[in-house]
Parts: structure tokens; sequence; C-alpha cells
């Protein structure tokens, strides 16, 4: 199941909250833990087990990682190890690095002081959070503990819950989906049939796409949480605003970055010993970042093409780029999109191919067919969707919505996008979530 499932949003979600509101604010926690097993339920009975052994072991471990470091190292070496093994398998538990992290995340900063061992109910609740379970956001026990102790679900609350919950089903829905046939058209063409101008637009389609998916995931995630009166973390800040290719990734995935700063860079050393010392630290954040989306080789790859960027970028290159604001956000945008061909390409001779269609300016490699105008059957198809994604992945359209979400144009807005949406969802099944594999 997932949040874009007709069944989650006609069935599970109006029961859970039926039984959530009614239920007295202390014992709301236990409806938690018993909505988020039925969740992970229904992706695999083998998911409860899997879900509740690490929330427990961490629980128990969290009551002594004050007296003993090694108990640490042992607990978030289990926590990896429980991790590789969901990688190499695979079980069936899904969003499974956004649990271990945040469970990692628990016993450090126990070990830190900065957050008490909490109760085994409470814990399981924050451990368990059916929203953080398909895509995050990363959760910290700090932020979201004190929360669960006794949630306070309110009608305002709960309508500003939907309305993002609304908003992200339609960036998923009505264009993650959408855009999602282009990048298909990439590979049943053929990669090495692509005419140039047709592999930039299947890259910039798939840009977007991956941006929407993810975006209107964490952003149902976080409306769900208030509806629950749970304010759960943003993950998202219009990345494709940004200059540099560092700054991007302190509005992409937020949680995921603060995470890597707090518990990885920060603790090496950060850039406090040096220009060497900082690119080291720099390549260790990117290999383990490369390494949490998949043991793939394209993604360690990736991690490797944008830790390059970043590292030129520390070294002179964004001196340069705050000079030029234009230039900024070109550059940008161009290694960006390059990074997520990377990112969705799986093998090193597709990836070469692919690389070699976006800049081959015309000419066609022996043995296949290349038909120069092949972008133009897909252009008109996809305009529309193109056009949208480019309007909301600028703040305009998104932050007049949530700013005005009470008022009744907007009311109707979100009224419409939530039926058109599931009159989708009831002609076609919707797309797994791309981050969920993560």
């Amino acid at each position: 199941m997932s949040f874009s499932d007709l069944s989650f949003l006609f069935r599970f979600l109006p029961v859970f909250m039926i039984i959530y509101g009614v239920s007295p604010p202390k014992w709301r926690r236990y409806a938690i833990v018993l909505s988020s097993f039925a969740f992970a339920a229904f992706s695999s009975v083998w998911a409860v087990p899997l879900l509740g052994m690490p929330v427990m072991v961490n629980c128990f471990l969290g009551r002594f990682v004050r007296r003993s470091k090694w108990v640490l190292y042992a607990g978030v070496g289990l926590d990896v190890a429980f991790l590789a093994a969901c990688r190499l398998i695979p079980l069936p538990l899904p969003g499974v690095s956004y649990l271990m992290f945040s469970l990692i995340s628990y016993l450090i900063d126990v070990s830190r002081e900065t957050v008490a061992p909490a109760r085994v109910g409470l814990f399981t609740a924050y451990g368990t959070l059916f929203p953080r379970m398909v895509t995050g956001p990363i959760t910290r026990a700090g932020d979201i503990l004190p929360q669960l102790e006794q949630p306070k679900c309110t009608p305002e609350r709960a309508e500003k819950g939907a309305g993002l919950l609304i908003l992200g089903l339609g960036y998923k829905v009505l264009l993650a989906d959408a855009l999602s046939g282009l990048w298909s058209a990439a590979g049943k063409i053929g990669y090495e049939s692509l005419s140039m101008p047709m592999a930039w637009l299947c890259a910039i389609g798939f840009s977007l796409q991956l941006y929407f998916d993810f975006h209107g995931c964490t952003l149902m995630a976080v409306g769900l949480g208030r509806m629950m009166g749970v304010k759960l973390p943003e993950n998202f800040d219009f990345p494709y605003l940004s200059r540099s290719v560092s700054e991007f990734y302190r509005r992409w995935h937020i949680t995921l970055g603060m995470w890597f700063r707090d518990y990885v860079y920060i603790p090496l050393g950060g850039s406090r010993k040096g220009t060497r010392r900082t690119l080291v630290n720099l390549a260790a954040v990117w290999l383990l970042t490369g390494l949490w989306h998949g043991l793939h080789l394209n993604f360690l790859i990736w991690g490797a093409f944008l830790c390059l960027w970043i590292a030129l970028e520390k070294l002179g290159l964004r001196n340069m780029l705050d000079r030029h604001v234009i230039l900024s956000h070109v550059y940008l945008l161009f290694v960006i999109v390059l990074s997520w061909v990377i990112f969705a390409v799986n093998t090193p001779g597709e990836l070469l191919t692919y690389f070699f269609r976006l800049f081959c300016f015309g000419y066609a490699p022996a043995g296949s067919f290349v038909d120069p105008m092949d972008w133009m059957r897909y252009l008109p198809r996809f305009a529309p969707y193109l056009i949208a994604g480019v309007f909301f992945s600028l703040p305009f359209g998104e932050r007049a919505i949530r700013k005005y979400q009470t008022r009744w144009p907007v009311r109707v807005l979100l009224f419409l996008i939530f039926w058109c949406a599931a009159a989708k969802l009831s002609v076609l099944s919707g797309t797994p979530f791309l981050y969920a594999q993560f």
C-alpha cells in the first residue's frame, strides 16, 4: 500500500482518522502503533516483524548507550547491518532506510544526552510512525517524541494537513505519473536511437518527475502528520531555484542532508581542519549517500559526480557563481539534469550511450536509426505537464496554495485536485513512489 492508492485514501485513512480522533490523546500513540503495523502488513506479512524487531532492539539499547560507547557502536552496527541485509536480499520492508536512519540518530542523540531514553510505548509509536514509512522524511527523536506524548488533533490542523496531503497527491498522480511516460519513451525508443533534443527532453522530464514524485510523497507524509497533530519536518525548499550544487542539496531531501551533516560530516571534522581534510570528509559523505540509495554502481557514480562539483565549488567555483546570477542558475540546472541521468540509468554502458546522445549533435552510431524529429512527436503531448512542472517547481503556486488553503477558492481547487487524482487512479493504477525503494 502507498499513499496514492485508492484503498489507502478511501479505506485505511478514514478508518484510522475516526479511531484516532475518538481516542483520548494519551492513547493515540497506541492507535499509531497498531495502524502502522497494519499499514506495513499490506506490503507483506513479514513486514510486521521486520518493522517491530529493529524498533524494539533500539528501544532496549537506548537505555544503555549513555553507560558505554560500546553499546552505541553495537547498536549502530546492528542497524547498519540490518539496512545492508534489506538492500542485499531484499527484505519486504518499505522505506527501510528512513526508519534505520531515524533509529540511528536516536541512539546517537541519547548517547550525546540531547534526548532522554524513551518509554517503550512512546518509542514504538515514534519508530513505527506510518506517515514516515514510505519515503520519509527522516525524523529526529527530540523533535517527534514530545509531540507523541499527547498528540493534539484539531479540526484546524486536520484541514491544513488534508490540504498538504491533497497537494502532494496532485503532484504525484497528476504531474509525476504523467511525466513518467516521457522517461519510459526513452527506454522504448532505445538510448542509442534518441536524437539529441529527445535525449534532453527526456532528461528534463525525468528531473521534474523525480521532484514531484518525491516531494509529493513527503508532502503527503507531512500532511498526514499534521492531521494527527504531529509536525514532521519539511523535506524540500524549491531546490531548482538554487545557484550551486551545494545549495541544491541543502534544499533537496533536506532531512537526509542534515542527517549526514550532523552525524557524519561534522564528527569527521567538517570544514574546520583545512581544505584537504574538508575534501576527504565530503568524499566520505557522498560515498555514504550513494550507498544509502543502493548498492548499484550508478549510485556510486552519481555520488562521485556530485561530490566533484561540490569540491570544485569549495575550491573557488562558488566565488565565480556568486557574481553571476543567470550563469549560476544555468550551471546548476545543467549539472543536476546530468546527475539525474546518472541516477536513472543502471549500467555504465547504457550511461555512456545516453551521454553520447546528449552531446552527439546529429551523429548516429553505426547500426542504429535516429529520427532527428522524434522529439516533435512527444513534446506536444507532454508540454502541458512540463509547463505545469516548471511552474510548481517555483515558489509562487505552492506557496499561494499553502498560505490561502482555508480560503474558499483554494478549497475548491484542492477539491478538484483530489477528485481528478482519484479519477485517474480509478482508471490507471499509480506508479510506485520512486524513493520508496530506498
